[in-house]
């Protein structure tokens, strides 16, 4: 019954990460369909658990939170710091939410048996919930006029430079939906089966989360170049010692046909009523970027950090410095916030689930999609302000709850 209980829950909340770009409530406070799940599913889950003495916390889980009660107790100095306390309050909200995911779903994933079916899980909800989007994606974009009166309708695309639109499906970012659907793509390849007809399925759900994440990928070059980088420090670098293990676990005409796919798509495919295909897109985002724009933003920022670089100046004070919008730089964010003692206290954090990622893979390879998820996410932060957004601690939550055969389980007393 608890493992039902479990896997509804996991299946919410892999759900409700493609709406996010869907409101339940507006303003003061903005509530999606993630916040509902954990407001009302998880933490019920969560007393469920308690008063029936199955709450299981591990040694690392422990440690986690008790680095998560640091970030808390810093945040909380850093809001009563800043110039809008009620609007530093609500990003605190947030990071309290972020450490009850931590919790919960390190929970729920040390109470399934068979943890390396949740790959599939995810993979499955990716597949279901962008075949919709990709086809009023198709609708949206058939008729330019809609596009020129409406560049940003809020779901399904953004309209960027020369109005050319870039697909989001349901989320509220191109980009952030470019994250989740190459880490869809991550967790594809490493559904093993010896199904034939299965194998299929999975080949043809790589080829559309393929299509999805370059619909929306084709915004930004810096992200792209911090993708692909992301893949290289994960296989190269921090694996080096499972490349035996990963030429049996993925298999290779699968990745070869996919990357085929994903070459054509780009050099044949042509957006309606554009004169240009996907690859010559690519191509002109590449040469037209306005690099310098961000790189003399974040100089700024570091310039003006160097006055305060111990404490910073009060949670969400660069926001306020560049007129309300998204610094997209997380790390550069939080020293300007935080100052060194913030960022230093994210990088033991960051660095601690790094670090139990890399001790269970060696006894668990089922873990890689998640831990490539985690550095995909850590990457992406060096050029987007997603470090609230709830992917980075649903995937620490997975790693530091991940029970290998050699983790040593604490069994919890209820508390009444």
């Amino acid at each position: 019954m608890v493992l039902n209980k479990v896997t509804i829950f996991l299946t919410s909340v892999f759900l409700s990460l493609f709406f996010s770009g869907v409101q339940v409530i507006g303003e003061p406070i903005k509530l999606t369909p993630y916040d509902v799940v954990f407001v009302i599913f998880g933490t019920g889950m969560l007393i469920n658990l308690l008063y029936r003495g199955r709450l299981y916390i591990n040694l690392t889980l422990r440690q986690a939170m008790a680095i998560f009660m640091l970030l808390l107790i810093w945040h909380s100095v850093q809001m009563l710091r800043a110039s809008n306390i009620m609007r530093a309050f609500t990003l605190l909200l947030i990071l309290i939410r972020d450490g009850l995911t931590m919790l919960l779903i390190s929970t729920a994933i040390s109470s399934l048996p068979k943890r390396d079916t949740i790959a599939s899980l995810f993979f499955n909800i990716s597949i279901l919930t962008v075949i919709p989007g990709l086809l009023l994606f198709l609708v949206s974009i058939s008729t330019p006029d809609r596009i020129i009166n409406e560049p940003y309708p809020g779901l399904i695309y953004r309209a960027g430079e020369r109005l050319i639109p870039h697909f989001q499906g349901f989320s509220h970012n191109p980009i952030y939906f470019a994250t989740l659907s190459l880490f869809s793509i991550t967790t594809g390849f490493f559904i093993l089966t010896q199904n034939r007809q299965r194998k299929m399925l999975s080949m043809l759900g790589l080829l559309i989360l393929a299509m999805a994440f370059f619909a929306a990928f084709q915004r930004g070059p810096f992200v792209v170049l911090m993708m692909f980088l992301t893949i290289v420090i994960v296989n190269a670098i921090f694996l080096p010692s499972l490349r035996r293990t990963l030429k049996k676990t993925v298999r290779v005409p699968r990745v070869y046909g996919l990357v085929l796919f994903v070459l054509l798509l780009l050099a044949f495919v042509r957006l309606p009523y554009y004169e240009i295909t996907l690859l010559q897109r690519l191509m002109w985002r590449f040469q037209t970027a306005e690099w310098h724009l961000r790189f003399n933003r974040w100089s700024q920022m570091l310039s003006i950090s160097s006055e305060s670089p111990v404490i910073g100046y009060g949670l969400r004070e660069s926001e306020m410095l560049i007129g309300g919008q998204f610094v997209e730089n997380s790390y550069i964010e939080i020293f300007y916030d935080q100052g060194l003692i913030g960022l230093i206290t994210w990088v033991i954090f960051l660095g601690y689930i790094s670090v139990v990622g890399i001790k269970k893979l060696r006894t668990d390879i089922s873990l890689l999609p998640w831990f490539s998820g985690w550095w995909i996410v850590l990457l992406s932060m060096g050029y987007i302000s997603m470090h609230y957004d709830p992917l980075t601690w649903i995937l620490a939550g997975v790693i530091v709850g991940w029970r290998t055969n050699t983790s040593q389980i604490v069994k919890e007393n209820p508390i009444n």
